[in-house]
């Protein structure tokens, strides 16, 4: 039967496997052939993480479709989903866009489970996935003062390389947290995680955390408002370059294309925040990953060749230029540098900061007389002739007064011990 006559339409195919039993694309390859079916194999990270998904060509109210050499026909579709789950010992889930179906090897659910967790671990960051390379390049406002830095690597929950890229700055983390927080300030900002099997590219821009609801500006702070994905080439599962299976097949490969295609690139004020080339990113959605895909990508979004050289492997991110790396702390890191090291820049509340780091002898003398006023202020408070308000206003006064004083006693102790 011709595929004209079929008519076939994609279904998605995702195969999990109750356990590692190494190199999961190949086997389900081996499996699908065995049927003779007709689709895509994606060759992507979570495939070789154990997790593969396909795409089968389908018929709807007839089945999967099958190679029959010089012409295609259908088979039903559950039979084919028992096979495939008793052979490869894995989960089998079937979306068809009109149903889903499914089949599971016997006792292999909790092991299922168990893997997939893993697998979803090792995707946010708790297991670092060797040959994996993230860097965000920051466009926006990014304090890396000395008495800051404890402050960054506390955002970004790892020790990180910093490296000035010109008017932006480059960040490179040890750990990639599940979501990555960006204030208004510090945006835009272009995330970009490469990876042996995949290209991801999220995109945080000051819109979202500027306009609407006020939760809705917070939830934005930790959500890109622009993703795409770029993976290998899926691999056909029937090799032959012509005939009516092959003729399915780039059909599922050119709706494939075009449901990536349809994701878009970043509306107008997004591509005037960033410089991004909106023409030339879009232009490569859908392409399959490769050096050439990768480089296209990279000069679309306008960024430096530095982070090029980082992802492709080239450099690395402490040998850039005026490179640094920051150490992850933790909370009391980040309070203790903030109050003890001393500050940079030249706003007021910076000179002032300095006094007790440079002037320590002028400090001194303002917390004696910080402590002068306090003793003023409970002497007020002590006298028969003022009365309610006052007497209540001049004690709190008082407090604060003494506070703030024994405060500045104890950070200019620790900074002269520091010293």
């Amino acid at each position: 039967m011709t595929p004209d006559a079929l008519s076939p339409t994609s279904a998605d195919l995702d195969i999990v496997f109750a356990a590692d039993t190494g190199a999961p694309i190949e086997r389900v390859l081996e499996a699908l052939r065995t049927f003779r079916l007709v689709g895509l194999v994606e060759a992507d990270a979570e495939g070789h993480a154990g997790s593969v998904a396909a795409t089968l060509a389908y018929v709807a109210k007839r089945g999967l479709v099958v190679d029959a050499g010089d012409a295609v026909h259908t088979t039903p579709v559950q039979p084919i989903l028992d096979a495939l789950a008793a052979r490869l010992g894995a989960e089998v889930v079937l979306d068809t866009g009109d149903d889903v179906l499914g089949a599971m090897s016997e006792g292999s659910t909790a092991a299922t489970v168990a893997h997939a967790d893993d697998s979803l671990n090792a995707a946010a960051g708790d297991d670092p996935v060797e040959g994996n390379t993230t860097v965000f390049v920051v466009g926006g406002e990014l304090n890396t003062d000395r008495d800051r830095q404890a402050e960054l690597a506390l955002q970004m929950e790892s020790t990180l390389t910093v490296a000035p890229l010109g008017t932006r700055m480059l960040i490179a983390p040890e750990y990639v947290a599940p979501t990555a927080y960006w204030t208004r300030a510090q945006r835009p900002v272009i995330a970009l995680q490469r990876s042996p099997r995949q290209l991801t590219v999220q995109l945080y821009t000051s819109t979202p955390t500027r306009t609407g609801r006020m939760r809705d500006r917070l939830a934005a702070m930790a959500m890109p408002d622009w993703m795409a994905l770029w993976d290998p080439a899926p691999v056909a599962l029937v090799e032959a370059t012509s005939g009516a299976a092959a003729r399915v097949q780039a059909d599922l490969a050119a709706q494939r294309r075009a449901q990536i295609v349809d994701v878009g690139v970043p509306d107008a004020t997004a591509l005037a925040e960033t410089g991004i080339a909106g023409a030339e990113l879009r232009a490569l959605l859908g392409r399959n990953l490769d050096d050439d895909t990768l480089r296209g990508v990279l000069a679309a979004l306008r960024l430096p060749s530095e982070v090029a050289d980082v992802l492709e492997g080239r450099v690395s991110p402490a040998d850039l230029p005026a490179a640094s790396v920051i150490e992850q702390r933790g909370m009391r890191g980040a309070i203790v540098d903030g109050m003890l090291i001393e500050p940079d820049g030249d706003s007021f509340f910076a000179r002032w900061r300095r006094l007790p780091h440079r002037r320590p002898g002028l400090a001194l003398t303002l917390i004696a007389a910080e402590l002068g006023l306090a003793i003023a202020l409970v002497a007020g408070a002590l006298s028969t002739a003022v009365t309610q308000p006052w007497t209540a206003i001049l004690w709190v006064g008082a407090a604060v007064v003494a506070v703030d004083a024994v405060g500045d006693a104890v950070v200019l102790a620790k900074i002269r011990l520091r010293k």
